[in-house]
């Protein structure tokens, strides 16, 4: 029942990710006309402005300034999107390599929460998020309608472009043996076959791909498609790790975590979760756990001060675990001094505020179990009973500013 729930929280993980990707292209498809429109415009009054007039030189000129901005902008966005999906794309396939296609109990199935099932019952076979091409803008009055957000985008895979993919692998392109492994994978444009997945991972993996190299370490580790060989799956973990993957640093220094309570051990699981809390692409899952390291000292001094600065960077990216347990810090004054109203309002968002508020700001945002969200209503419920009312308020539109901060944030600073 226990494996089931992760994969049931998984499931509707991807599912929410899937929900800000699609907000997300939404908004891309609206800028992406507006700019187009603009720029139509901006060619048809070139031939209309006098040369001579220079009020209408400068305007004209302006008004092109701005929609290059613009443009720039789009494209910044089209990226940041692109990055998203990719990101969601990875956690899609370590769904399919660790979910889909395992043996539960129907009697288990029914204990889930209604929007656990059918998240779990929507990706019983999924699919990689397409990713969108930023292309280019189009020179005003260009024909084409190759502008960014294809409205025409296909996500289905033609045989044209399996063939193209198979004949760039054979010749060692390690990115083609890469997607492949996750057409084969995800069983997008391909029939699903796990082992020709494990197959081309392996031959991009040997080649430096790095998410191919940590793909089939969790398919080692696992044995669920593959028989598994823990010792060959901590050598394509290292790889990913030492070629700067966060997600493999995270895994191996969980490795190094669980293998063994001896203190050299422990030192190389706090450096590997140093790295990954620290990466370009760090999520707020790594940052977490190395704020419990800092508190627990494990592989280093003891450091609440650090703990608490780490948790709360975690916090403030929405991650609920994070914010649950800096409430508690906060609450019981552990590691910091004691803010009742601060903590009341790192619960609230937790029990609920962070996704459904400010999923529009940043679809990084992980929801988590049941469990989390209720240990917060709980806190929540009893801090309110021992707050004055203004203090309840307070917190109340503290975590009200935040959801209002979080939503402006960039997609790029998530």
């Amino acid at each position: 029942m226990a494996e089931l729930e992760i994969c049931a929280n998984r499931a509707v993980d991807l599912s929410g990710e899937a929900t800000g990707i699609k907000e997300l292209d939404q908004a891309l498809q609206r800028r992406g006309l507006a700019v187009r429109a603009e720029s139509t415009a901006i060619d048809a009054l070139r031939a209309r402005v006098n040369v001579r007039d220079s009020k209408a030189v400068a305007a004209f000129n302006a008004r092109l300034k701005r929609n290059q901005a613009a443009i720039e902008s789009y494209r910044r966005e089209a990226e940041a999107r692109n990055a998203i999906a990719r990101k969601s794309d990875v956690h899609r396939a370590e769904f399919g390599v660790q979910c889909t296609g395992r043996p539960y109990d129907l009697a288990d199935l029914d204990k889930l929460p209604a929007p656990a099932r059918a998240a779990l019952a929507a990706i019983s076979n999924p699919t990689s998020v397409p990713v969108v091409e930023t292309g280019t803008a189009p020179l005003a009055g260009s024909t084409s309608g190759a502008f960014g957000m294809g409205a025409s985008r296909r996500t289905a895979t033609s045989e044209n472009e399996i063939a193209n993919l198979r004949k760039a692998a054979d010749a060692g392109d390690k990115e083609a043996q890469f997607t492949l492994g996750q057409r084969y994978n995800h069983g997008k444009g391909l029939p699903r076959d796990p082992v020709k997945a494990f197959d081309y991972y392996v031959k991009a993996a040997d080649q430096g791909q790095l998410l191919a190299a940590f793909m089939v370490s969790v398919m080692l580790e696992r044995g669920a498609d593959v028989p598994a060989d823990p010792d060959r799956a901590l050598v394509y973990l290292r790889k990913a790790a030492e070629g700067g993957y966060s997600g493999a640093q995270q895994n191996l220094a969980l490795w190094y975590e669980n293998t063994s309570r001896d203190r050299d051990r422990l030192s190389q699981a706090f450096a590997w979760m140093f790295k990954a809390a620290n990466a370009n692409d760090a999520g707020s899952e790594p940052q977490l756990i190395l704020a419990e390291y800092y508190r627990d000292g494990t592989g280093t001094r003891r450091n609440p001060a650090e703990a608490i600065a780490w948790m709360t960077k975690a916090a403030n990216q929405g991650y609920r675990p994070a914010q649950l347990e800096l409430g508690e810090a906060l609450r019981d004054g552990k590691g910091t001094a004691r803010a009742p109203v601060a903590a009341l309002t790192w619960f609230l968002l937790a029990a609920g505020m962070t996704k459904v508020d400010a999923a529009a700001g940043c679809t990084r945002l992980i929801m988590e179990s049941s469990v989390t969200r209720q240990r917060a209503q709980e806190a929540v419920k009893a801090l309110q009973g021992n707050l004055s009312a203004a203090e309840s308020d307070r917190a109340q539109a503290d975590a009200n500013n935040w959801v209002a901060a979080f939503k402006a944030k960039p997609v790029e600073g998530c």
